[in-house]
């Protein structure tokens, strides 16, 4: 059984590195993460994020990625970017992560729901808003997520 788990770590991180998504602006890159997440494909997901992240996750083993997007993502059903912010060597993409009311905890009686993780998002009609602003840089020609954190929703 050790060695089924076993090779079965070591093929997803060779499928993950071999079939490494082609990358494109970041906008691109935080819209296939997101899908991703949303799809639960984490294998997909690792892909965008730097080399950094996804050796600190390898060390978590098997579900590494998915407690770590869960972490520090509220969960949404759709998403918008709202603005691209280059700087010199990274780009910041701000996103707002839509939940609708109905599928929130508590529903209309709460105005404000706080977020899973003690944030504050906001309710526009139906819709539970949370933002998250993405920071990305590159890895070599491919820009790559190394942070996200969530932001006051604008």
């Amino acid at each position: 059984m050790r060695y089924v788990v076993g090779a079965l770590i070591i093929l997803s991180v060779v499928l993950t590195i071999w079939m490494r998504p082609v990358s494109g602006p970041p906008e691109l890159v935080v819209t296939r993460f997101l899908q991703s997440a949303q799809r639960e494909n984490w294998g997909i997901a690792q892909a965008y994020l730097t080399r950094h992240i996804t050796g600190r996750l390898g060390q978590e083993g098997i579900g590494g990625t998915e407690r770590f997007v869960a972490s520090r993502l509220e969960p949404f059903r759709r998403f918008d970017i709202v603005r691209v912010t280059p700087r010199e060597e990274e780009t910041d993409v701000l996103v707002r992560l839509i939940l609708p009311v109905a599928a929130v905890p508590g529903g209309h009686s709460v105005s404000e729901p706080p977020g899973r993780h003690g944030h504050r998002g906001r309710i526009e009609g139906d819709q539970f808003v949370h933002a998250h602003r993405f920071q990305l840089q590159r890895e070599g020609r491919a820009w790559r997520i190394y942070q996200f954190e969530e932001v006051e929703a604008p």
